[in-house]
C-alpha cells in the first residue's frame, strides 16, 4: 500500500504538511477537473495544488478558498510513500 503526503509552502514562509491526501480529497480533485476542464493527464500541477488545498481543508488546517490558497503558494510537494505492513502470517 502507498499514501501520498502534501507539504506546501506559502508565500510567506508558512509550511503545512505533510498531510496525507485521502480516496475524499480525491474525489473532489476529480470533481473540480470536470466542473473547470482541467486534463487529469496533463495538469498535475494545477491537479497537485487543488490535491493539498483539499487535504488541509479538510483537517482544518486552513480555511481559505482555493484561489486564494492557490495565489499564497510558494511550492507544492507531493511525496508517495510505501507503508510498511507486517506480514501477519509469518510466525515471530
Amino acid at each position: 500500500m502507498r499514501k501520498a503526503m502534501s507539504t506546501v509552502e506559502m508565500e510567506d514562509g508558512t509550511i503545512y504538511g505533510p498531510v496525507r491526501i485521502l480516496y475524499i480529497d480525491k474525489l473532489k480533485c476529480e470533481r473540480a477537473a470536470r466542473n473547470n476542464g482541467w486534463n487529469m493527464q496533463t495538469d498535475e500541477i494545477t491537479l497537485s495544488g487543488f490535491l493539498a488545498w483539499a487535504a488541509l481543508t479538510r483537517t482544518g488546517v486552513i480555511t481559505m478558498p482555493y484561489e486564494e490558497f492557490i495565489e499564497s503558494v510558494a511550492d507544492v510537494m507531493t511525496e508517495v510513500q510505501d507503508i510498511d505492513h507486517e506480514d501477519p502470517t509469518k510466525a515471530a
